[in-house]
């Protein structure tokens, strides 16, 4: 277990600065860009509002949750990745459609987790594959 004083002496100048800003990014960098895909898309506000009021106290109810029930420091947060993806699809689909399309594959792959179709197929795919895959989907 770390001294006080060790801690006190490494938590001023640049990791404070570091880790202000790391924590600036993660809290505010979800809220700018679904203000931007939903002003894109032509959302009404209170659809922008009620998506990031969903985002920020759905992570923050889940976080809670989690580390209670396991004892351990758990951190959920709004996923910009997702973000990503969701805006050009948000172009095109409405907001419906997409809110049907993220039910549907959400209960396919709680169908796929309980089956144990995706323990089979994780160890039947190279991870070089999966990889190449990921980063597919991220590309233009």
């Amino acid at each position: 277990m770390p001294r006080i004083a060790d801690v006190l002496l490494h938590a001023f100048g640049h990791n404070l600065v570091d880790g202000f800003s790391a924590f600036l990014f993660a809290a505010t960098g979800p809220g700018a860009m679904t203000l931007a895909i939903g002003t894109a898309a032509k959302l009404p506000f209170d659809q922008i509002a009620v998506w990031m009021f969903a985002g920020y106290s759905l992570s923050g109810v889940l976080t809670v949750f989690v580390c209670y029930l396991y004892r351990q420091p758990f951190a959920f947060g709004y996923s910009m990745p997702a973000l990503v993806i969701v805006g050009p699809a948000l172009l095109q689909l409405s907001l419906a459609e997409m809110v049907g399309a993220y039910l549907v594959t959400g209960v396919l792959i709680l169908v796929m987790a309980f089956t144990g179709f995706i323990r089979r197929a994780t160890r039947a795919l190279p991870e070089p594959i999966v990889m190449a895959m990921v980063a597919g989907v991220f590309m233009p």
